[in-house]
């Protein structure tokens, strides 16, 4: 068996060309309440750079389940509420062929990178 992670970029064209800001990774950024730099405007999912609550800085994490606690941040929004997404910690678990692999937080090597 052989895997490829060779990772994706988000497409963000549409936002760079109105103007709304983009974070170092290409990613839309937004606030806690999925609100962009256009204050009207929201934005969820894979398009978006995603705080990194460990660190406090911006990640890009194109994972299901930020996507879908985004989308309900953003849709909540839109319609008048007053919901939140703080961020996350990259928490991730995969399985294959009875092995389990899992990781959270930052690794050894990315924290002393940031120190």
């Amino acid at each position: 068996m052989v895997i490829l992670a060779i990772g994706v970029e988000p497409n963000s064209d549409l936002a760079k060309s109105i103007r709304i800001h983009l974070g170092t990774f290409g990613g839309i950024l937004t606030d806690q309440h999925q609100t962009t730099s256009i204050g009207s405007l929201y934005a969820a999912g894979d398009c978006c750079e995603v705080k990194n609550l460990v660190n406090n800085r911006w990640m890009y994490a194109p994972l299901a389940t930020y996507a879908a606690r985004q989308g309900w941040v953003a849709g909540e929004n839109a319609s008048g509420g007053n919901a939140t997404f703080k961020g996350a910690i990259r928490a991730i678990a995969v399985k294959a062929f009875g092995l389990e692999i899992a990781s959270a937080g930052l690794s050894f090597k990315k924290r002393k990178s940031q120190d």
